[in-house]
């Protein structure tokens, strides 16, 4: 379920998509699905460059992302079953916060911008084939 190996990530900023919600970006690649198990189609990354900080502020701002994305990630797929998606998903959660050592992240500000952020994301995938332009 994580997104993993140098291929993948090059191809998700190369040929991915890109949505912002407060400070989080979201990239993210559609391709066919690969089994039949929504759990295995749907990858996620969590991403915090250098720039942010020393590194415990940057794996402050990596855990609140993943536990949040944990407690929201059911809900995601319901939203993309009720939409009718069918495929696979990979997904990179960017943090693009302000430096974490000048303003710490807080788990409501972080869980409120990914909410935000996962509702774009069903709308932008489950939009009609001919209204947006498949990756492949």
């Amino acid at each position: 379920m994580i997104l993993r190996g140098r291929t993948p990530f090059r191809l998700l900023f190369e040929e991915g998509r890109t949505l912002r919600a407060g400070r989080i970006v979201i990239r993210y690649r559609v391709l066919p699905p690969e089994s039949d198990d929504p759990d295995h189609d749907l990858l996620t990354a969590f991403i915090v460059g250098k720039r942010h900080g020393r590194a415990v502020d940057r794996n402050r701002a990596r855990r609140l992302m993943r536990e949040n994305w944990r407690l929201m990630r059911p809900g995601f797929l319901r939203g993309l079953e009720e939409a009718g998606f069918r495929g696979r998903l990979e997904i990179g959660l960017i943090w693009s916060g302000p430096h974490a050592a000048r303003q710490k992240p807080r788990f409501d500000d972080v869980a409120a911008d990914l909410e935000r952020g996962l509702d774009r994301l069903v709308a932008a995938v489950s939009e009609p084939a001919g209204h947006r332009k498949p990756d492949e």
